[in-house]
């Protein structure tokens, strides 16, 4: 918070102020999304692969996001994956760096929904799939579209 307002706002400013300077942060982050959605629009990614999972990752990322997670596909072949249990409609599976035994991952796929989760959480958190369950996608040949 205190990086979003810090060229807008000092500790001493009075309410009256700081209501005008948070319009003025509030409109200067808009414009700034703005540009990156046309800068995203405007441009064509650079596709290392021919899948189909990155030229749809190149369409709906911005640039920035997508250069993330095109950073995570190419991590998740120094991965391993093995299931660890079956539950109904679920599976559970180790992720762990190729030749080591630690750390592991657990990557949980719902069949029935199509919905993944892992226990690094970059998923639920920055909306891009991380390198663990890129790795199980690629095992289980999924690489062809986002969940």
């Amino acid at each position: 918070m205190n990086k979003f307002f810090k060229d807008y706002v000092r500790s001493s400013t009075m309410v009256s102020d700081f209501v005008h300077q948070y319009e003025v942060a509030i409109d200067a982050r808009y414009f700034k999304e703005k540009e990156k959605d046309v800068r995203t629009k405007s441009t064509r990614a650079i596709l290392k692969t021919p899948l189909k999972i990155e030229e749809e990752a190149a369409l709906i990322y911005t640039r920035k996001s997508f250069m993330i997670f095109q950073d995570e596909l190419f991590d998740s072949l120094r991965y391993i994956s093995r299931k660890l249990s079956t539950e109904s409609e679920s599976k559970t599976y180790g992720v762990t760096p190729y030749g080591k035994e630690t750390p592991v991952y657990h990557v949980t796929l719902e069949s029935g929904e199509g919905v993944a989760t892992c226990t690094c959480h970059k998923w639920e958190f920055m909306g891009i799939l991380c390198k663990h369950i890129l790795c199980v996608f690629g095992k289980k040949g999924k690489l062809d579209r986002l969940p």
